[in-house]
């Protein structure tokens, strides 16, 4: 039963932010409850992570993994309900939302603005047909064919709770998920502090929870599909689990019109 929370709605909208950082946000993006904008990292011109970074200590079949249902929450009640409230900001009348990862629960807002199409893709079979929230899924092990079954441009949101850091293939996945937003589509990844230690990537349990947000960041910016206004949050929480969340924007068909790759000229005064 999808459990139903409150949004929360704090009057001081953007916290330890300053007024220039909140007028610099991209229109579309979260607005209330922020606790503070995490800056992007140092920028690599290529995609930075090697394969022992991506490795986890349990390198078993996740389909093995995931075989038994966990009709459990991984975040606690006020993690959720944060959670929710960054949903409730981002979703829109009449979105197509791909749930990446998804479980037997979505934690999408009770008053959420009405969704024309919920598709989940995850592990579980039974803990999908449990999730009220959803109108298809799909069972696909994504660590084991980074493939997502959809065609292009179909999703106007993607949305992965807690799971980012089990993908042991990012690189693909975010590709593919740039792939299958339609243009001007949003992705949004968020996550706690709360981890099966052994299945996450390696490179997960070596940083701090500030260089996670970083880590995120930089599987938008350089997987080699050009995503655009990536930001990254921490989400103002009551409770004792944090929120972090990144959003990243596919461009619209205007701006992909507007995209001119400057030339590069030879510099004849070298020679």
């Amino acid at each position: 039963m999808l459990i139903k929370t409150s949004i929360l709605l704090v009057t001081h909208s953007i916290a330890s932010m300053s007024t220039k950082a909140a007028s610099t946000l991209p229109q579309y993006s979260i607005q209330h409850n922020i606790q503070r904008i995490i800056s992007q990292p140092t920028q690599h011109k290529q995609w930075p992570f090697t394969q022992q970074d991506l490795r986890r200590a349990d390198e078993t079949s996740d389909q093995h993994w995931y075989s038994q249902p966990r009709f459990v929450t991984h975040i606690d009640d006020q993690c959720i309900q944060a959670l929710s409230n960054v949903y409730f900001q981002v979703f829109q009348d009449n979105d197509s939302v791909l749930d990446l990862c998804s479980s037997w629960i979505s934690h999408f807002p009770v008053n959420q603005p009405t969704l024309s199409n919920v598709v989940g893709l995850g592990m579980n079979e039974q803990e999908l047909a449990r999730n009220p929230i959803l109108d298809s899924f799909v069972v696909k092990d994504l660590n084991l064919e980074p493939k997502l079954p959809f065609e292009d441009n179909s999703f106007d949101k993607i949305t992965n709770a807690v799971s980012v850091d089990y993908l042991s293939k990012p690189q693909e996945i975010f590709v593919e998920m740039h792939r299958v937003l339609k243009p001007g589509g949003l992705a949004i990844m968020a996550w706690s502090n709360r981890m099966f230690p052994t299945k996450v990537v390696d490179m997960w349990l070596k940083v701090s929870e500030e260089e996670r947000v970083k880590i995120v960041q930089s599987y938008f910016l350089l997987c080699g599909a050009p995503f655009v206004d990536v930001v990254g949050y921490q989400m103002v929480t009551l409770g004792t689990d944090p929120l972090y969340v990144v959003v990243g924007r596919k461009r619209t068909q205007q701006e992909e019109k507007e995209f001119i790759i400057p030339k590069v000229e030879d510099d004849k005064s070298s020679l």
